[in-house]
């Protein structure tokens, strides 16, 4: 939702859209400190940024959410928001093996998830393809 030019890449062309688009963005911004205070769950996800995953995680820093949290928000909180959270989501024996790999560690430096190296999903590597 936050990546400058992510959604609108491909939906720029549509008003309507984009319209949703601002509209959420400004909703969001204004909202999501009394989120954080309160204390409530939030989950990240995307449907059209595929790649851009890590801006989204770098916006939660920026705004004062810890690394551990945001990461949480993308695997975890994400699988649980989608009801798969018994299949993926997290690294345990049994589930589904989906994993990115990163540059260096995104607790120390969230922006390392904007530059993934690879990714494995079910077990096989899938970016780069092999």
């Amino acid at each position: 939702l936050f990546h400058s030019d992510g959604i609108e890449r491909g939906d720029a062309a549509e008003p309507s859209i984009m319209a949703k688009v601002k509209g959420a963005r400004r909703a969001v911004e204004q909202s999501f400190e009394r989120i954080v205070d309160a204390g409530l769950r939030f989950a990240l996800g995307t449907d059209s940024m595929h790649g851009l995953f890590g801006c989204e995680m770098s916006w939660l820093v920026e705004r004062g959410v810890g690394a551990r949290d945001a990461i949480v928000a993308a695997t975890r909180n994400g699988a649980e928001v989608l009801g798969l959270h018994q299949q993926l989501g997290t690294l345990e024996r049994g589930k589904r093996a989906d994993i990115v790999v990163l540059p260096g560690n995104p607790l120390t430096d969230i922006e390392v998830a904007r530059h993934p190296r690879a990714v494995i999903r079910g077990g096989r590597l899938v970016v780069p393809e092999s």
